[in-house]
């Protein structure tokens, strides 16, 4: 690593608390003590990606820094965040185990891999200051908070544990760039900005909408963004959680509207960001929400949400605090929930047609009106606590119910388990947990790889009981492996298939999800994810479905590894994925999905083949999909795409029946070319008949 410029006058333990990933960046100082405002450039022609990481840590008393954009090219990407000292040179803030980054590009808030946010995304520019601060610091989830032009466009949480990494970073790629940063040591706590519940003016909208402050009601600012149907629900999210000092908000109908086909109205809590898929639990949820019936409100209703403390029932645990959450409608209770409240805690929020609702916040009431008497307490509280203690048993490991190596160095933690294999290991070395199998139930395990070299090699996979722990998952039959070094899944000693994984190294995720297709079947399908994404399915052969564990091999081969592994046992609910939206379909490692279209880029280099592959299957509820010719594969010069059903994997041995195909394919091409055209669909059909499935191919 090379070291950034700066002034003369700064000594040299100043210089060492600015690291710089490659010379294409420099920063240069306005004065000589650390952490004073200075200026970030990337060259031109700088293509790669590259970072200046300041090595002074946020804190509840410096929790926040700017960064205002001087120059940015077309192609130019910038991402500001929160880092420790392990980020690879060549990914992005937040595409990073426990990492977070506001994108310029996308205008994405990413967090561990995740991009899932309640608010929309809001872009950056030339001409932009954007800065990020810490509302919440806590050694498991922080609650950050992403300020755009002096205003809160984003939360989210950062998951990084150790309080003494989070160094503000900032990522470029393809120069020139220009930015001018304000570092947190120049921002002292009473110069942060506060926004408040209570101010309008603070919540974050949508694009389009704003604060009317004439009739106090949050209304459109933009009308094509309702005329155009651009925006088919409007949000809006208060900038502070509901707390023991204003445990309660309400919006009041100002304006209600019923000529339109759908109203809809959802007042929610929402927590501070997306949580984590692994490890998650059943009693604390990211969203708690209530769809409203437009038939039983009129103008001048009130509707809210309000938090009703319950004594915790854990000394030791003060991060689990029990509540009991509550809709009221004109200060009635309408309904209540019992949950343990999030870190950071819940933060109101609104979801709402634009053109059948305005909405105008009510700031009578800082507490629930509605009263809660002893009995119905105790009772919440008894409940809550017995799944509380159900959970955490479930959720308990001994080391008895691992098989593994002798060389592997194996931790128990709370939520996880370490996984460590020194570099002077020679071999194979590989461990299962026989504790809780891949069941219907929970038919999920997690691996956050935090060390691994390109000359070391992880294998991720599912198997039966192995004979020996000195083998790779995928190599014998009724098992799988997903291989770190070239990406290939391995399962029953063979690796064809439709799709193919992705490689993954140090600061990835990886998880193995197990769809079981029911007692009768003698195989399973194998859905494999890559932070966050579905890469690849299998199908894989098996007897006894109560068989199925998680298993792990480590290759060191000189230089150590190290992962985290969290079993079936401690995830609550499995990842989501929105066949909608074409990132969650198994893509290619190069392919680049369209920010605004449904479209997918792929590059035009000589390979055997791509393949794009919905991550489920055809069904009752989804019987129709189609694909659109954008260009001439004739006039680039390359064979037509064909589009296809297809199973999980392909038959083997080929099935001697004609009504058992492993693919239904059409191909335009010689006769075929005939049916196709530009800006022309295909599409597949699906039809159930008794009991099979047939497939009608279209064109137009």
């Amino acid at each position: 690593m090379a070291n950034p410029s700066s002034n003369e006058d700064s000594n040299s333990d100043n210089k060492n608390l600015y690291i710089c990933s490659s010379n294409t960046v420099t920063y240069s100082c306005s004065s000589s003590h650390s952490g004073a405002s200075g200026k970030l450039t990337l060259k031109p022609f700088a293509e790669s990606c590259s970072y200046l990481q300041y090595r002074v840590p946020l804190t509840e008393h410096h929790p926040c820094f700017y960064v205002r954009v001087d120059q940015l090219s077309v192609n130019s990407k910038i991402s500001i965040g929160i880092a420790g000292d392990n980020i690879r040179d060549d990914v992005h803030l937040g595409n990073h185990n426990n990492t977070i980054g506001y994108h310029s590009d996308s205008g994405m808030v990413v967090s561990n891999h995740c991009s899932r946010s309640q608010t929309k995304p809001s872009h950056y520019s030339i001409g932009d200051t954007v800065g990020m601060c810490i509302t919440n610091f806590s050694q498991s989830s922080s609650s950050v908070m992403i300020i755009k032009n002096d205003r809160p466009v984003c939360t989210k949480y950062h998951y990084e544990k150790d309080l003494h990494k989070y160094y503000p970073t900032i990522t470029l790629e393809h120069g020139p760039i220009s930015l001018t940063v304000t570092w947190h040591d120049d921002i002292p706590l009473p110069n942060v900005p506060k926004y408040l519940h209570t101010n309008p003016c603070d919540w974050m909208v949508m694009p389009g909408f704003s604060f009317d402050s004439l009739t106090n009601t949050f209304c459109v600012r933009d009308q094509s963004y309702v005329g155009d149907e651009k925006v088919l629900l409007s949000s809006l999210q208060s900038p502070e959680p509901l707390s023991q000092e204003r445990s309660f908000y309400e919006v009041e109908l100002a304006e209600v509207s019923l000529n339109s086909r759908n109203p809809s109205l959802i007042i929610c809590l929402v927590s501070c960001g997306a949580h984590l898929c692994a490890p998650s639990s059943s009693i604390c949820y990211e969203v708690l929400k209530f769809t409203i019936n437009h038939q039983a409100v009129e103008n001048g209703d009130k509707l809210g949400w309000g938090i009703h403390y319950l004594p915790p029932f854990l000394d030791e645990d003060k991060l689990r605090q029990p509540i009991v959450c509550c809709v009221t409608l004109n200060s009635c209770c309408q309904t209540s929930v019992c949950y343990l409240e999030p870190e950071g805690g819940y933060y109101p929020f609104i979801a709402f047609t634009p053109q059948d609702f305005k909405l105008k916040l009510s700031l009578a009431h800082k507490h629930l009106p509605v009263k809660f008497n002893t009995m119905n307490t105790s009772d919440h509280l008894r409940i809550l606590k017995l799944h509380y203690e159900l959970e955490r048993s479930l959720r308990h490991c001994e080391l008895s119910e691992f098989t593994y190596s002798q060389d592997l160095r194996v931790d128990l933690l709370s939520d996880h388990v370490d996984l460590t294999l020194d570099g002077k290991v020679t071999g194979v070395h590989t461990l299962q947990y026989y504790g809780h199998p891949l069941t219907q139930e929970r038919p999920v395990f997690q691996i956050n790889i935090t060390r691994l070299t390109e000359d070391s090699v992880l294998c991720v996979g599912v198997a039966g009981r192995l004979s020996s722990t000195s083998k790779y998952p995928g190599r014998e039959l009724s098992s799988l492996g997903y291989h770190s070094k070239d990406g290939k899944i391995l399962y029953d000693g063979r690796s064809q298939a439709n799709t193919q994984g992705h490689r993954f190294t140090e600061g990835d995720q990886v998880m193995i999800e197990v769809c079981h297709r029911g007692e009768g079947s003698n195989s399973v399908m194998v859905r494999v994810w890559k932070n966050e994404l579905p890469v690849a399915l299998r199908s894989l052969d098996i007897k006894d479905h109560k068989e199925l564990y998680a298993t792990v091999s480590l290759f060191a081969n000189g230089s150590p590894v190290a992962c985290e592994l969290i079993t079936p046992n401690k995830i609550e609910h499995l990842p989501t994925y929105y066949v909608n939206n074409l990132l969650y379909w198994c893509l290619p490692a190069d392919a680049h999905v369209s920010a605004n279209e449904p479209e997918v880029h792929v590059s035009n280099q000589p390979r055997t083949g791509h393949c794009i592959v919905c991550p489920i299957p055809m069904s009752r509820g989804m019987h129709h999909f189609e694909v659109k010719m954008l260009e001439d594969p004739t006039e680039l010069g390359v064979v037509p795409p064909m589009i296809a059903l297809t199973t999980v994997s392909p038959y083997d041995p080929p099935r001697e029946s004609n009504f058992h195909l492993d693919l239904l394919r059409f191909w335009p091409r010689n006769d075929g070319e005939s049916f196709t055209t530009i800006n022309g669909s295909c599409w597949f059909d699906l039809f159930l008949i008794t009991q099979f499935f047939f497939g009608r191919i279209l064109s137009t």
